[in-house]
């Protein structure tokens, strides 16, 4: 695997202070989004990370159960001539999207948490070479906090009763 450098972009930068005290180690650096839809946000940090890594990997702070092979298959792929490597989400958008390079129009008019959103991306990405990692899940509601990491609902807690 690359030479990793972990960045987050906080959401809002008052958030930034937060996480800074928690991620005192080693290399993370932290800083802000800019604003604008998830694409905007998207397309900027790649710009960003850019000037100074390649490859860069994004990954959405919503997913818990990918691992550090999920990384380096998408590295491992980029290495090998894909342009582009995305971490298909079990809903049906993304958690991971990777490259060399910005392509700026994969992210832009983007109907952004809708069931197609890997669909149309890849579809986007026509003439460009595409891999593709491990499906995971992220966590877009409370009922997602249930599915444990292979994908499986964990099974609720429930009263038990006996007949007597």
């Amino acid at each position: 695997m690359p030479d990793v450098r972990p960045l987050l972009l906080c959401a809002e930068a008052r958030d930034r202070a937060w996480f800074r005290a928690r991620l005192r180690r080693p290399r993370w650096q932290v800083g802000s989004q800019t604003r604008g839809d998830l694409g905007r946000r998207m397309g900027w940090a790649f710009e960003t990370a850019l000037r100074t890594a390649s490859p860069v990997l994004l990954c959405g702070s919503d997913v818990v159960d990918f691992t550090a092979e999920d990384l380096e298959d998408a590295f491992e792929q980029l290495e090998a001539g894909c342009d582009v490597v995305f971490g298909p989400a079990a809903d049906g958008g993304y958690w991971l999207v990777g490259m060399h390079r910005t392509h700026a129009a994969l992210f832009e008019d983007m109907p952004w948490g809708g069931a197609g959103v890997l669909a149309r991306t890849i579809e986007r990405a026509r003439g460009l070479q595409v891999g593709l990692v491990r499906e995971r899940h992220d966590l877009d509601r409370g009922r997602d906090l249930l599915r444990n990491s292979s994908g499986q609902r964990r099974r609720a807690c429930s009263r038990s009763s006996s007949t007597t």
